[in-house]
């Protein structure tokens, strides 16, 4: 009697440390996945920082050509109030311009009657 529980103990602490072995294998197993894990992990991170830094790049460039189409924009429209003051006064001076030569014909084609007038005069004079 007494060697049956001996041998049962036995088989007991054999099965026990065969779970505590398996149990440590898997340990140390989940311990390299994790490590293996971590590594991953932090390579992700500098990949992300890295990542983070090109979007500010982006960001920082963004903010310039925002800076240089307003700017152009500006001016642009700056142009463009310029461009329509001279355009006024363009037109303006056309409309003058206009009224002058309107006003030369005018006084042109009443000496041109008088010159006529004048010369039938003569020739009537000289038929005379």
């Amino acid at each position: 009697m007494t060697q049956e529980p001996l041998e049962r103990r036995v088989r007991t602490v054999e099965e026990a440390i065969t779970i505590l072995t398996e149990t440590q294998l898997r340990m140390e197993s989940n311990f390299e996945y994790m490590a293996e894990t971590q590594r991953e992990l932090q390579v992700s991170q500098r990949e992300w920082q890295a990542s983070q830094r090109e979007l500010q790049i982006g960001q920082r460039e963004l903010q310039a050509n925002q800076a240089y189409m307003a700017e152009t924009h500006r001016m642009l429209a700056d142009n463009i109030d310029t461009l329509t003051e001279l355009m006024s006064r363009m037109d303006e001076r056309q409309t003058i311009i206009e009224q002058r030569q309107a006003e030369t014909d005018q006084r042109f084609n009443v000496l041109l009657q008088e010159i006529r007038f004048m010369n039938r005069r003569n020739r009537d004079q000289d038929e005379q």
